[in-house]
């Protein structure tokens, strides 16, 4: 009987045993049936190894082989990397410059929207008096004298009865689209308690009076010719529209240049109701003093945000420069900044110069 701890067992099924010995060795076999057995589960063992390091092997050579393309790639996408971080600092700080740089624009647009708007309503009241024996609306107050303009002057668009800079009327604006309701009979809801910001002469005036009578202007002209500062555009001034068709901004009406002409032409007055018919009043929305503080809040709140936009505007490009000089030093450190790199940097320091200096020129201004 062969012993399992044989060495010769595992010599022979893997081939490895000499032919003379092998051939005594298979003598043995023959009267050995547990042996033969033995050698056959030998030979499946190292079969299934085989095939198993062959599988190794080959999966091994595909790990060495697969490799290529995706170093390709990461090449491909390590090229344009450089010039997509530039495009993308570009748009940020194009993005941080224009924010506030729109907020300003917006903000200095507004008087000249409501100049447009005051022009409107006066064109309205001259077409209105066209049909009513040139004379323009004979009203109780402002909210009439805008509903006789949306009957008989085609002026039925609320929003030209405000402006946004207006804090009494800003939000509301949105909400309203015209004067008068569909039947044309009555006010809607919405301009009923609205807060007109222009203020309406309330007499009986015709086209006949001087041109340089004045129509409509913005709320809140003091008889000393100065604007309050719960007027739309605070103290720094405000519109007033003509019997002749034009509108003018005036600081004030206190220097001598920008005083009006008086209605019985006898000089120059600061005093608007002077260049109206004896006996005028005036209609405008006259606010409270919750409306004042609440306006004066809502003012303040339009100030902080513009501040803030506007440094945010001066502070993201440098952060965004050194952040970059920060990643530029850390390559250069480790041997990783190539030329390229210091070509991208170099282009970005002078557009971001190119952008930020005009805008701190501007500030200081």
């Amino acid at each position: 009987m062969i012993s399992p701890d044989d060495p010769r067992l595992t010599t022979y099924a893997s081939g490895d045993l000499p032919p003379e010995e092998a051939a005594r060795f298979e003598t043995e076999l023959a009267v050995d049936p547990a042996a033969r057995e033995h050698v056959a589960q030998l030979r499946a063992l190292q079969s299934e190894l085989t095939t198993a390091f062959a599988d190794e092997e080959s999966g091994r050579v595909v790990a060495f082989v697969s490799p290529e393309p995706e170093l390709e790639r990461q090449r491909r996408w390590s090229a344009w990397l450089g010039p997509l971080a530039v495009a993308a600092c570009l748009v940020l700080v194009a993005g941080a410059v224009l924010v506030p740089t729109v907020g300003k624009v917006r903000t200095r647009a507004q008087p000249h929207v409501a100049s447009m708007n005051l022009r409107q309503i006066g064109q309205a009241a001259l077409i209105y008096a066209s049909d009513h024996n040139d004379q323009l609306p004979v009203v109780a107050d402002v909210w009439e004298y805008a509903a006789e303009l949306a009957k008989g002057g085609g002026l039925n668009d609320a929003s030209m009865w405000g402006t946004k800079s207006d804090p009494a009327n800003a939000e509301a604006l949105s909400d309203m689209e015209t004067v008068l309701t569909p039947n044309k009979k009555e006010l809607t809801p919405e301009f009923k308690t609205f807060k007109p910001s222009w203020a309406v002469p309330i007499t009986t005036l015709t086209t006949a009076a001087p041109a340089s009578t004045p129509i409509a202007w913005t709320r809140g002209l003091r008889s000393d010719g100065t604007w309050s500062s719960h007027s739309p555009f605070g103290t720094d001034g405000g519109h007033i529209v003509f019997l002749g068709g034009n509108v003018q901004w005036f600081r004030n009406l206190t220097s001598k240049e920008n005083q009006l002409l008086r209605f019985d032409g006898k000089g120059t007055t600061s005093n608007i109701l002077d260049t109206l018919p004896p006996g005028t009043r005036i209609s405008e929305y006259v606010p409270t003093e919750a409306d004042q503080r609440e306006w004066a809040a809502i003012k303040l709140r339009w100030e902080r945000t513009r501040a803030i936009k506007e440094v945010c505007g001066l502070l993201v490009p440098p952060f965004i420069w050194l952040m970059l000089l920060v990643l530029l030093i850390v390559k250069i450190i480790r041997g990783k900044c190539s030329p390229w790199m210091l070509i991208h940097f170099f282009l970005l320091t002078l557009i971001l110069l190119a952008i930020f200096l005009p805008v701190v020129g501007k500030v200081r201004e």
